[in-house]
């Protein structure tokens, strides 16, 4: 074992993370090195030194600092995410609303299908190409981020929910005890 290896097993045996046989090598690489043995007690001595501070509350602007930045993250986080579940939304509705407009505009004759036919089999080709690359491309999207959006997207509609019944519960109940108090 070298200095350093010593070195972490000291802070890990002080933090009470060591195993018996890392003390055991600390322990034979210290009967042989004076200058871990001098680490070594430097470290029990500033540990004993920390373990005998009288603990000290916070002060009360820490405290508020912390939570307010806390609350900020909070916050950023949720806009974040609803917007994530916005823009999905969107696109889901995009996809309901274009889908069957360009389906039909597909299908309709004379129309768009006699301009494709007109340029040949390869723009029909690059056309039908096109369309399963971004067919493709579309459904790895929604794969891969409706999974982890729907989850919590469901959980806060069921949240939501929750705590409107609940609140019109209580509204009603403090209506109600209002008007028992007024009769007399």
């Amino acid at each position: 074992m070298d200095c350093e290896q010593a070195s972490e097993i000291m802070q890990d045996r002080l933090d009470g993370l060591s195993a018996t046989a890392d003390i055991l090598r600390l322990e034979e690489h210290l009967a042989g090195c004076t200058r871990c043995q001098g680490e070594w007690r430097r470290l029990q001595l500033l540990d004993h030194l920390f373990a005998s501070a009288p603990m000290v509350p916070a002060p009360p602007y820490l405290r508020a600092r912390l939570v307010a930045a806390t609350e900020k993250r909070e916050r950023a986080r949720r806009a974040a995410l609803t917007c994530t579940v916005l823009a999905l939304g969107c696109v889901t509705l995009a996809l309901f609303l274009f889908v069957p407009a360009i389906l039909d505009l597909l299908s309709a004759t004379g129309g768009a299908t006699a301009v494709m036919l007109s340029g040949g089999l390869v723009t029909l080709n690059q056309l039908l190409s096109l369309a399963r690359v971004v067919g493709r491309t579309t459904l790895i999207l929604l794969a891969r981020l409706i999974p982890p959006l729907a989850a919590p997207g469901l959980c806060s509609l069921l949240v939501a929910l929750g705590l409107n019944r609940l609140l019109t519960g209580l509204s009603r109940a403090c209506k109600s005890d209002i008007i028992i108090r007024r009769i007399p």
